[in-house]
Order: structure tokens, then C-alpha cells, then sequence
């Protein structure tokens, strides 16, 4: 075989291992959720063990009241205290659709949806900023979290669902990674050192769950 054939082949390999990696989601197995198969007509809810399999504690900032944006809060905030749902039907991605239905005879209701959002928001800013709503969770241990979801939902403004059918396969994972920007810029040096302290220390690698099924049973 030929210097020029071997170099050829060798690039050729390094190739294909780049592109088959990238399509694998790489993960930090310390921390990582659990979730069991969702059944789209009788849960309302979403039952999640959450695992520290590390031996270090860890702190996270998770809003554990919704997996979707609140309307009251800005987007990079967003982005780091919701849970990503990604949802599949027999290996294609699934998108969340949605529409604006705001208009003059739903104004008033719009109005007390908004102001319910916004207290909602401010209530669990508070709480973030000081880190009070913050998940402690302790070396090799594990919690249950339980997160509202749905297949479809509304906000003040529209509402979105996932197009999914029926007879086919549809899988879901969950995703979550809290923001080391967004929290330093957020929350006091000292209210974070206080955890440290405390031995509990922030986790900013992405923690990802398990493929579980929808179902429609």
C-alpha cells in the first residue's frame, strides 16, 4: 500500500469518527435525570429522579413549576432555569407548534393572565436570586422531582403542541443546563459563596436523561 493511499485512508477514518460523534449527544454521567415512559392520556405530570452519582455536592437552579417559558420573564433567564423536553416520532424530531390568539374580546382575560404571570415570575425571581428555590442535591444520591407537562398547553399569548401520532413510535429525553453566565450575573458573589460554604457547589454540564416512551393508552 502507498504512503499517499495510507494517508488517505487514515484521513478518510478520522473523518467518519468525527461526523459519527458529532450526532451522538455527549454527556457528564455524574449527574443525570431518570424518567420513566410518559402516558399522554392520563399523566399530567412528569416524575423525574434526579442522580449524583459524583462525590461532590452539587447545587442547580431548575424551576420545577412548568417546562415552558414564563411570558413575564426575559430569555436569558429563561434558558437557564426551564427543562427541555425533546420529543421524537421514530427517530425525527418532533417540533412544538403554536399560535397567537389575542384579541379584543379576550383582552380583560389577557390582562389577569399577564398579571398572574408576572407575579408568578417575580415570586420565583425572589426566591432565585437568593437561591432559596435552589435543588441541593448531596454526593451519591439521587431526588424526585415532579414537573407539570403536557403534550399541549397555552400561555397568556398563544398556544403550541407537539404534533405527534398515534400509531407511530414517539420517544422523549429531557435536557437541562443551568447558565453559568446568566447566574453570576443574577444572584450575589456572597449568596453563592454561602452555598459553597455550605459545601454545595454549582453544576453547569448539561444533565440529560434516559430515551422513555410516549404513550397513548
Amino acid at each position: 500500500m502507498s504512503l499517499n493511499l495510507k494517508i488517505y485512508l487514515s484521513l478518510l477514518f478520522f473523518g467518519l469518527l468525527i461526523i459519527s460523534c458529532d450526532h451522538k449527544r455527549t454527556t457528564n454521567e455524574d449527574v443525570l435525570f431518570i424518567v420513566e415512559d410518559f402516558n399522554a392520556v392520563k399523566d399530567s405530570v412528569l416524575k423525574i429522579k434526579l442522580v449524583n452519582n459524583s462525590d461532590r455536592n452539587y447545587y442547580i437552579t431548575l424551576d420545577t413549576t412548568r417546562t415552558y417559558n414564563y411570558s413575564g420573564f426575559n430569555e436569558g433567564l429563561n434558558s437557564s432555569i426551564i427543562l427541555k423536553p425533546f420529543i421524537y416520532n421514530q427517530d425525527e424530531p418532533v417540533p412544538l407548534r403554536g399560535e397567537s390568539f389575542v384579541n379584543k374580546t379576550t383582552a380583560p382575560r389577557k390582562d389577569g393572565c399577564i398579571e398572574s404571570e408576572v407575579v408568578k415570575s417575580n415570586r420565583f425571581y425572589k426566591d432565585y436570586i437568593t437561591l432559596k428555590n435552589a435543588i441541593l442535591l448531596k454526593s451519591n444520591s439521587s431526588k424526585i422531582l415532579t414537573i407539570p407537562f403536557s403534550l399541549k398547553f397555552k400561555t397568556c399569548f398563544s398556544s403550541y403542541h407537539y404534533d405527534l401520532k398515534r400509531q407511530k413510535n414517539n420517544e422523549f429525553i429531557l435536557e437541562y443546563k443551568m447558565s453559568q453566565k446568566t447566574l453570576e450575573s443574577h444572584v450575589d458573589p456572597k449568596t453563592r459563596d454561602s452555598l459553597i460554604k455550605k459545601g454545595y457547589y454549582p453544576y453547569y454540564d448539561a444533565i440529560v436523561s434516559n430515551e422513555a416512551n410516549i404513550v397513548f393508552e
